[in-house]
């Protein structure tokens, strides 16, 4: 499965690619540190996977997440947030994000793209009881 991260904090952008490297069957095809980069490489790199960070200078994460599933509707999207994920977990997931991780959780990202991957929508039980929710 090719990864691709945007990422713009240098440190956590490098702390995911090492992940990804050392992971069986992930293979990091590319980085960006904000929006505009990844709508250039993205088409050059043919992610299957994209990890999203949702604050991001200029267009914002859920921007860019909307962004590239209209464009490329069968990319996988991981949304990571260092932010309350009662505030931006459900905009990212209604944009097109197939799940919604905290950057404290990070230890969870493989069971988190397993559930994406398998299909499933990954997000915490909190955030899956504000989806159940009418608007």
């Amino acid at each position: 499965m090719q990864v691709f991260i945007v990422e713009d904090h240098d440190l956590m952008r490098h702390m995911l690619g090492q992940w990804v490297q050392r992971t069986s069957g992930l293979n990091l095809c590319g980085e960006a540190q904000n929006a505009e980069e990844a709508l250039q490489q993205i088409p050059e790199r043919h992610p299957d996977l994209a990890l999203v960070d949702v604050s991001l200078p200029q267009i914002n994460g859920i921007e860019l997440i909307g962004m590239l599933q209209e464009q490329y509707p069968d990319l996988l999207i991981l949304a990571i947030s260092g932010h309350d994920e009662n505030v931006y977990a459900v905009p990212a997931l209604r944009a097109g994000a197939q799940g919604y991780l905290m950057k404290g959780d990070v230890d969870k990202l493989g069971e988190a793209i397993k559930q994406i991957r398998s299909g499933g929508i990954y997000a915490s039980e909190a955030v899956r009881a504000l989806l159940e929710k009418p608007d």
